[in-house]
């Protein structure tokens, strides 16, 4: 026997004899169960244990869904260029990993009781900008089904207008 095999007999006389119980992505917190759903998509697990839905809830405070989601995708492939088992990847390792990173503005109470974020206006704009969770994609492509082809071309002209006047009104 190699020494994978020997690593993979081991976790499964370890998972074997230790159960853990298994939760769905339903139990997750409500903006991360498509994250959740995720990430057993692509380790192909059935649930997750308590110790993942603790991390994945740290991970809501301070992460986008699609943020948590980039970073799922950069550990399956560490994980299959390292030969390592996907279903040992946990919202523990991605919580570890993205522990000293922010993608959420954080939210200061200042002595007057004003919040304040460490984000410009227009910063903030832009990464809300840059990540779409999968329920607004989904939106958007119900959106585009119930439109004609024309229709489309139409709001896409509008939409594109219109950020164009926002860069030339960002850019005084």
């Amino acid at each position: 026997m190699n020494k994978i095999e020997i690593q993979k007999e081991l976790q499964q006389n370890t998972e074997q004899q230790n159960p853990k119980e298994i939760f769905t992505p339903d139990d997750a917190p409500s903006i991360m169960k498509q994250t959740a759903e995720y990430l057993l998509m692509k380790t192909n697990r059935n649930g997750l244990t308590c110790e993942e839905l603790t991390a994945l809830r740290e991970l809501e405070k301070s992460h986008y869904p699609a943020r948590v989601q980039q970073e799922i995708d950069k550990a399956v492939k560490r994980f299959v260029r390292k030969e390592r088992n996907l279903k040992t990847l946990t919202f523990m390792y991605i919580a570890e990993s993205m522990k000293y990173q922010a993608s959420r503005k954080k939210i200061i109470a200042s002595e007057n009781s004003d919040m304040q974020s460490n984000f410009s206006k227009p910063e903030q704009e832009k990464i809300n900008a840059k990540y779409l969770t999968q329920s607004e994609i989904n939106k958007h492509e119900q959106t585009a089904k119930d439109y004609s082809e024309q229709e489309l071309d139409e709001i896409l002209a509008k939409m594109r207008e219109n950020r164009e006047n926002r860069n030339s009104q960002n850019s005084f």
